[in-house]
């Protein structure tokens, strides 16, 4: 018999949610460093779970009313919005600060946060001084940083045809 591995883990995922005391990692004392990042979706939530492990404060700054980005518009027969809520406040409940319906400034962010992360994809626009490739910003391929110091890139921003998956591995 097959096993279907996405079942699984929606199994495991659905349980802990419901979980008297559900999973929560622990995260490192705080660094003081601050990182922003534009874009609430795939790669923007995962990038905020594991930064705030780590110690590194996060705003999350996106232009929709609700975080969670292009998994918002999955039917909700495969990804139930209340499902997806869960997860998202349990990455909230880390520290990450959601802004919802701002236009993030990246001149601004730059000044004010350590870190700048842009995982903003389709719709997200063009960035002064980041360059811009053919599918989306160009960046470094291992450090995934822009041509501005500082400015990191991710997900959907530098490819926007990538899968959810993908978009959360980077």
């Amino acid at each position: 018999a097959t096993v279907s591995i996405a079942s699984l883990e929606r199994l495991v995922g659905d349980a802990d949610l419901v979980a008297e005391k559900p999973y929560s990692p622990s995260c490192k004392p705080a660094s003081g460093k601050r990182v922003a990042i534009i874009g609430a979706g795939p790669a923007g939530l995962s990038a905020a779970y594991y930064l705030q492990q780590e110690g590194y404060a996060c705003t999350l700054f996106d232009t929709r009313e609700q975080p969670g980005g292009a998994w918002r518009d999955i039917p909700e027969d495969r990804l139930p919005g209340a499902v997806l809520d869960a997860e998202i406040a349990r990455i909230l409940a880390l520290g990450a600060e959601f802004r919802p319906g701002v236009k993030a400034v990246l001149d601004e962010l730059r000044k004010e946060y350590d870190a700048v992360l842009i995982t903003a994809g389709e719709g997200g626009g063009a960035f002064p001084g980041v360059e811009m490739g053919e599918k989306g910003i160009l960046a470094d391929r291992h450090t995934l940083q822009t041509s501005l110091p500082g400015v990191f890139a991710a997900g959907s921003a530098i490819n926007p045809s990538h899968h959810a998956v993908r978009a959360v591995a980077d």
